[in-house]
């Protein structure tokens, strides 16, 4: 899926324990203010034949929710819910040998790599949390068995895997990201509850802050959680979100 649609479809990601959260189809304006009403109408239609979106009234507005096929398609999308289940430090490890003389293709396969999720350890060989991703390992397994090989470890020895992932992944850049994205929300619910008032400044301060938010999603890979516990939850900063824009 193209960027706005997941940016719009995790907005209305639920979080467990809270309420199901929706859009008032005219609050749009602020969630994606790059594109025009034509634009977000044809948006929002596409994602419906899609099956990703209902659209339902709510006190008398039209509003959006996200579907069951909405919400497995942006778990799919986003790197972050790759280790969304326990995860106990194992690693695939691809490594890339000799490429078939009659494939003039096979380089395209580290660039799938790469846009995959796979961590360069060193030339040619890349490390994924947990597994390969199905649709890469599928590639492997029909078009280059003789031509890359995969491993399976969770013991790194003369090597610290977490320095190497974040010299890739600059998980100092993703906590400071979501420390910030913390302090801002208190920022605009201490200025909302002096208002008492949501207005179309507060508005659009909210969704400008959940931009920036959702940038810091698509960069996560799922394993700042792991490294960095005690990095505010991306779960519990959604939440605000929600709950900010019903004050």
């Amino acid at each position: 899926m193209k960027y706005l649609s997941k940016k719009l479809l995790f907005y209305l990601y639920p979080v467990l324990g809270a309420d199901v959260p929706c859009i008032v189809i005219k609050d749009l304006q602020y969630l994606l203010p790059d594109l025009s009403p034509a634009g977000r109408r044809s948006l929002i239609h596409w994602l419906k034949v899609q099956g990703y979106l209902d659209q339902v009234s709510k006190d008398e507005q039209q509003a959006l929710f996200l579907t069951s096929a909405g919400r497995q398609q942006i778990e799919l999308d986003l790197r972050l819910f790759s280790l969304d289940e326990p995860w106990g430090g194992e690693w695939q490890v691809i490594v890339f040998r000799k490429g078939p003389n009659t494939d003039k293709h096979f380089h395209l396969l580290r660039a799938e790599t790469l846009k995959s999720g796979g961590i360069p350890i060193s030339r040619g060989v890349y490390a994924f949390a947990r597994s390969l991703p199905l649709a890469l390992w599928v590639r492997c397994q029909q078009q280059y068995r003789d031509n890359v090989s995969v491993l399976t470890t969770s013991r790194w020895q003369l090597c610290e895997i977490r320095d190497v992932v974040n010299e890739y992944f600059s998980f100092t850049d993703l906590t400071n990201g979501y420390s910030g994205i913390s302090r801002e929300i208190d920022v605009l619910l201490g200025t909302i509850n002096a208002n008492k008032v949501l207005n179309y400044q507060s508005k659009a301060d909210i969704y400008s802050l959940y931009t920036r938010f959702f940038a810091i999603i698509c960069e996560d890979t799922g394993l700042v959680k792991h490294y960095f516990p005690q990095t505010p939850k991306w779960q519990g900063l959604l939440l605000c979100f929600h709950r900010l824009l019903n004050a």
